[in-house]
C-alpha cells in the first residue's frame, strides 16, 4: 500500500491505522506512532476520524433503517464511502498546501514474535475493557441524563432546552435540524453512543412520543424507530446523517490527537473543519431531499 498512499500524500504506515479507525479512532491515532515522517504522521491523525467507527454503526442502521429500508446497503455503503473519499481529498489538500512533499522511504522493522500467553491476554483485556466501560459509559449516562433534566419541564412550564430551542431553531431549520436534533448533534462530540439517549430524552416529553413509547417497541432504538418519522421528514434524516458521518470526533479521541502530537493548534483548527464541513454537507444534502421527496 506505500505506493498507494504515496499518491494521496501519505506514507504506507498510515494505512493499518486508517483501516482501524473503522473500529475506534482512539487506538487508530496512537497506531500512528509507527510513522516517523511528523507530517505524514499529522496528516494520518487528522483524517482518521472521517473512518466511521463502529460507535457511529448503531446511528447508522437506526436512520437508514427507519428511512431508507429499501435502499438501506446501498446507503450504508455510500456513508463509508463518502467518509473515505473526503479523507483522500483533505490529506491531498494538506500535503498540497501546508506541508512540503514528504518521500519518506517505506521502512518496517518486525518485531521479534512470541506465542501469546492466555492469562496476559485475559488480564489485559480485562484491564482495557474496564477503563472503556468506566470512562465511555459513565459520560454517555451523564450527558443522557443532563439533556434529559433540562429537557424537563420543571413547574409545568416550557424546559430551559425548549426556551433555548426556540431561539436557534430558525437557525437550525436552515441546515435541515429541528432543535432536538441540533442539540443532539453537539452532544455527539462528547461520545457518539450518547447521541440515541439524547434524542430519546429531548423528545420523550411530548406528545408524539408518548403515542411511540406506548406501542408495542421496548428499547430506545424500537421507540426511536416508530417516533423519528412522525417529527421529521427523510430529507432532514438524510442531512443529519451526513452531519454525524462528518462530525466532530468523540472527547477521547481529540484527548488521543493531542498527546500524538501536543499540538493545540491543530486541534482547534481541525474541530472547526470538522463543524463546519459537516454543518454544510448536512445543509447541502438536506436541500437535495426536499427536491428529491
Amino acid at each position: 500500500m506505500d505506493r498507494v498512499m504515496h499518491r494521496i500524500g501519505l506514507h504506507g504506515k498510515s494505512f493499518i491505522p486508517l483501516v482501524m479507525g473503522f473500529g475506534c479512532n482512539v487506538p487508530a491515532i496512537m497506531a500512528t506512532r509507527t510513522i516517523e515522517s511528523r507530517s505524514s504522521r499529522l496528516i494520518t491523525v487528522l483524517i482518521t476520524p472521517f473512518m466511521s467507527c463502529s460507535a457511529r454503526l448503531p446511528i447508522y442502521i437506526l436512520f437508514v433503517g427507519t428511512f431508507f429500508p429499501d435502499h438501506g446497503g446501498l446507503v450504508l455503503f455510500g456513508l463509508y464511502l463518502l467518509g473515505i473519499a473526503l479523507a483522500v481529498v483533505t490529506a491531498r489538500l494538506m500535503r498540497r498546501f501546508l506541508f512540503p512533499v514528504d518521500e519518506t522511504p517505506f521502512v518496517m522493522e518486525l518485531p521479534p514474535y512470541h506465542k501469546p500467553k492466555w492469562r496476559h491476554i485475559l488480564r489485559s483485556s480485562l484491564m482495557k475493557a474496564w477503563d472503556i466501560f468506566w470512562r465511555a459509559f459513565t459520560v454517555i449516562y451523564a450527558v443522557s441524563i443532563v439533556f434529559y433534566l433540562l429537557s424537563y419541564p420543571w413547574g409545568g412550564g416550557d424546559s430551559l432546552l425548549t426556551q433555548i430551542g426556540a431561539v436557534i431553531s430558525p437557525v437550525t431549520e436552515f441546515f435541515g435540524m429541528t432543535w432536538q436534533m441540533f442539540m443532539a448533534y453537539l452532544s455527539s462530540m462528547l461520545t457518539k453512543e450518547s447521541l440515541l439517549g439524547v434524542i430519546n430524552a429531548l423528545y420523550s416529553n411530548s406528545d408524539v412520543a408518548a403515542a411511540a413509547f406506548n406501542a408495542k417497541s421496548v428499547g430506545v432504538s424500537e421507540s426511536l424507530a416508530v417516533l423519528l418519522p412522525q417529527v421529521i421528514s427523510k430529507a432532514q434524516a438524510l442531512g443529519f446523517i451526513m452531519a454525524i458521518v462528518f462530525n466532530v470526533p468523540c472527547t477521547m479521541t481529540v484527548v488521543a490527537t493531542y498527546r500524538e502530537n501536543h499540538s493545540a493548534r491543530w486541534i482547534v483548527l481541525s474541530i472547526g473543519y470538522y463543524v463546519a464541513f459537516s454543518l454544510a454537507i448536512s445543509c447541502v444534502f438536506y436541500h437535495i431531499g426536499l427536491l428529491i421527496w
